[in-house]
């Protein structure tokens, strides 16, 4: 079959086989299914492969059931038959008991009473099988991985409403998988599998984070690591670029946030995880990379040939601007940003003529959260609210302020201790997009819920959730967790979660439109958080109330500008902004999306009225010029 289920061909039943079924029929009253375990035996002689006969006990009493030698007598059979048996202990569900405490013959056993009563059962079990034919497999083997703490719990006696049936389907898929799939697959690589899945289930923001995983983490937040300089999503049709980071291989090569990463030397990422798909991007300084790119409104993919390089990354940069203005560029939230953007804002101060401050923040993945309350801190009064963040932990309960020990990291406390005064007055024009996320989104809601600066550009991410990096140590190995704990609101109270910061002005990318872009935002990624006093339904209607963001622009800008260079058009509206000047705000952006499409509706209307009039009056003027020019042919020749 060319799509759908292969079905299985039928193998033939030899006179061996029926011999083998008429020892297995032996004593019994019915068989299901007698024709699929036929076919089993037949494809275990075909294949050459035993069949994996099971039978699992909980040893919850110091004897079998005298029920259970029917069943080891059957086994036997089989085991005669050349096939492998299997004694599964319930080791694990023994210690679990019955978690309600309600069923008194199945009380939580000590790790002591398991083992006696193991050992009880193997002794009885092999009156009737051959124990040194005998595979013995404890269920803790797995089962303790994925379920210590209740086990621990049990331990104590406490009283736990564990969900055994799923826990029984876990097992069930983990042996399904063992027995059946096409390769073989070691245990710890199902049981790595399953941790990843439990884990990036949640949220698109959680994930497990192996040995690599989480020493990639700790390099990306202390500002060097190796790769092309990238913040990444996973995307059904590959890899999302979240944005690409200033001064690195990819941003000097042209890759743009919404850019979709469909392959990677020339393989494809569609079906690989994210961790994965960067650890494929990482690697050794000077070693070459093929990147293939989905962007909108170009019909073939794009090609990147980019060199991997030692990515330093400078989170903070200035420039001083005519006319007394600055420019502060933060591309990612990172230890040393709060020290370098004192540094810098000391730096403009120090001309004794700034006049206001343009603050970047578009395409900012956000970063480190003290990173955020240290930039925020920098700008606002002492022991000002920044953000506060709710959870289901106690310790996820919080008011962050500026104040030291809310920003404490690094030299953050000293490098703001020798701060400017001019940095709490001057006016500030922060800029954000689409791709500003989580940290730049936190210093955007505060300084616009305190009025410390006017909002410009485009309706943020929408990242309103707080991530917290888990380290655990198995050994000589440290792995990692990094699991959202908590959600945000601003110093108003609002959850920015799913929605983003909406500007106080909306400005597009260039004069001329903005960029088409795959961009999406947090509202658009799947299992996404919602805020948590409306229900999926309420926050889909919400969502599409939201100002309008670009989803189907087809405007191309003819010409490519980077972040601060003389071509930046929302830049050059920021210093208007600042100077007091008219700003030349967006047409589309900033407009709930049925008025956008009223607008355009209107717009192609109007153009359609425009075209038909102008045919209409091309028509009659080309008649009008057909009817002179036949006057003229009539008329008498002149001699």
């Amino acid at each position: 079959m060319s799509e759908g289920i292969e079905v299985a061909k039928k193998l033939p039943v030899t006179d061996d086989i029926r011999e083998a079924m008429a020892t297995i029929r032996r004593g019994t009253d019915s068989f299901l299914i007698e024709e699929e375990f036929e076919q089993k035996l037949a494809r275990s002689k075909a294949t050459g492969k035993p069949l994996r006969c099971k039978l699992g006990l909980d040893p919850t009493a110091p004897d079998i059931h005298i029920g259970h030698t029917v069943v080891l007598n059957k086994l036997r059979q089989l085991q005669d038959l050349g096939h492998q048996v299997i004694f599964l202990v319930g080791d694990f569900t023994a210690a679990i008991g019955d978690p309600s405490g309600r069923n008194v013959t199945r009380p939580p056993l000590s790790r002591e009473q398991i083992t006696a009563n193991a050992e009880t059962y193997l002794a009885q079990a092999g009156h009737v099988l051959d124990l040194d034919k005998t595979e013995v497999r404890y269920n803790s083997e797995w089962s303790n991985a994925l379920g210590s703490v209740g086990l621990q719990a049990c331990a104590e006696n406490k009283v736990l409403d564990l969900p055994l049936q799923e826990i029984r389907q876990f097992t069930s898929v983990f042996n399904a998988v063992k027995d059946y799939y096409v390769e073989d697959v070691a245990d710890n690589k199902l049981l790595q599998l399953a941790v990843e899945g439990m884990v990036s289930g949640l949220d698109p923001h959680s994930n497990f984070l192996d040995v690599e995983g989480f020493k990639d983490m700790n390099e990306s937040t202390q500002g060097a690591f190796g790769g092309l300089g990238l913040e990444v999503t996973k995307d059904p049709a590959g890899v999302r670029v979240i944005s690409p980071i200033d001064d690195t291989p990819a941003a000097r090569a042209g890759v743009r946030a919404g850019d979709i990463i469909t392959k990677i030397d020339g393989e494809s990422v569609a079906d690989v995880t994210l961790n994965d798909a960067v650890k494929r991007m990482r690697g050794e300084p000077d070693t070459k990379i093929e990147l293939t790119v989905a962007r909108k409104g170009e019909m073939k993919p794009l090609t990147f040939h980019l060199t991997r390089a030692i990515i330093k990354t400078q989170s903070v940069k200035m420039q001083k601007l005519d006319g007394g203005f600055g420019y502060i560029r933060i591309s990612q939230f990172q230890e040393r940003t709060t020290e370098d953007l004192a540094k810098y804002l000391n730096e403009l101060a120090e001309a004794k003529s700034l006049k206001g401050l343009v603050l970047d923040l578009r395409n900012d993945p956000g970063g480190l959260l003290q990173a955020a309350i240290g930039v925020s801190a920098a700008f606002l009064p002492a022991n000002t609210d920044v953000v506060s963040t709710k959870g289901r932990a106690p310790q996820s309960d919080y008011v962050f302020k500026a104040i030291e020990s809310d920003y404490r990291s690094g030299n953050a406390v000293r490098a703001l201790a020798d701060l400017t005064p001019l940095a709490k007055t001057v006016p500030i024009v922060v800029l954000i997009n689409s791709s500003s996320a989580s940290a730049s989104e936190i210093v955007a809601g505060a300084l616009q819920d305190h009025k410390r600066a006017v909002i410009m550009g485009d309706r943020s991410f929408g990242k309103g959730s707080v991530q917290t990096i888990l380290p655990m140590t198995f050994g000589d190995k440290t792995v990692g967790v990094k699991l959202t704990t908590a959600r945000y609101y601003t110093p108003s109270g609002r959850s920015i979660q799913a929605k983003g910061i909406v500007p106080d002005v909306f400005v597009d990318d260039t004069p001329v439109g903005n960029y088409p872009s795959f961009q999406v935002r947090e509202s658009d990624l799947s299992h996404h958080l919602v805020n948590e006093n409306e229900s999926e339904t309420e926050a889909k209607k919400k969502l599409d109330e939201l100002p309008y963001g670009d989803e189907d622009v087809v405007d191309m800008p003819d010409y490519t500008y980077f972040f601060g260079d003389e071509k930046d058009w929302q830049l050059q509206q920021a210093v208007r902004q600042l100077k007091g000047e008219k700003v030349e705000v967006s047409k589309y952006r900033g407009k709930p999306r049925k008025e956008v499409a009223a607008l355009k509706k209107a717009e192609a209307e109007k153009k359609k009225a425009e075209e038909a009039k102008a045919a209409k009056a091309g028509a009659a003027k080309e008649a009008k010029s057909d009817e002179n020019k036949k006057e003229k042919k009539d008329e008498p020749q002149k001699k």
